[in-house]
């Protein structure tokens, strides 16, 4: 029998700041003993995993368990109202997840995703299912623990991609995005012939990515339009 556990994270959406907490899942999946998935790894061998809403996506399990299904956690409360469908498509997409059982689990007041659901589920508190005192296992980091060594500039245009990544701006951006922000925005910055390929902050790669097609050909072409979007939205600068 395999199951896999999810949380929800107002943090990230499971998109902005999205691969830091998922670096923390990681690094907690290991501390316990229990499996984290990702995109490379085989359900074979184990019966319990520990996931994101991000990473189910192409797996089965015979139980899924949500848990954090909280008003304040899903949809993310900083997205604006037209980007909440990700969340919902996230959400959606992990509930399929499940072949036998599926649990959404929440503490107070619960998302509005499960408003109206009354007919389709059996809603009991958690001792009624599992009585007697569980066995903590503790719990991630939360992300505000986590600091910086020095100074991060107030313009998003002089900010690397990881610090940009640890702001508010960054809540609700697609996965792929994230992921090239942080390689390719290393603040260090690296040139091939003519053609910068990586930069030392989000000004300079906005830069180069509207002058050079090879540079831009770093991010891709869906990647490269969602940087130009978020660029527009929030004001990054480009700077020589």
């Amino acid at each position: 029998m395999k199951l896999c556990f999810l949380t929800g994270s107002r943090s990230n959406s499971f998109g902005g700041v999205y691969t830091e907490l998922f670096t923390g899942s990681v690094a907690f999946g290991k501390k316990v003993g229990i499996e984290v998935l990702d995109g490379g790894l085989s359900i074979g061998n184990s019966s319990i995993f520990l996931s994101d809403l991000e990473q189910t996506k192409g797996f089965e399990f015979d139980l899924i368990c949500i848990v954090n299904c909280n008003e304040t956690v899903i949809p993310n409360p900083y997205l604006p109202e037209s980007e909440t469908f990700r969340d919902l498509a996230r959400f959606y997409v992990a509930m399929t997840r499940s072949k036998s059982q599926l649990i959404l689990s929440y503490s107070e007041n619960k998302s509005k995703y499960l408003e109206g659901v009354d007919d389709h589920f059996l809603e009991e508190p958690w001792h009624h299912f599992h009585p007697g005192t569980p066995t903590l296992l503790g719990k991630p980091e939360r992300l505000h623990n986590i600091n910086y060594e020095g100074n991060i500039p107030d313009d998003y245009s002089l900010m690397t991609g990881e610090q940009f990544l640890y702001s508010f701006k960054a809540i609700g951006l697609d996965g792929s995005l994230i992921k090239k922000i942080r390689e390719l925005v290393d603040g260090k910055g690296l040139k091939s012939g003519k053609d910068q390929v990586k930069w030392r902050n989000m000004g300079k790669a906005l830069y180069s990515v509207q002058k050079s097609p090879r540079s831009r050909n770093q991010f891709g072409p869906e990647t490269y339009k969602l940087f130009i979007e978020l660029a527009e939205r929030v004001g990054i600068k480009p700077i020589q």
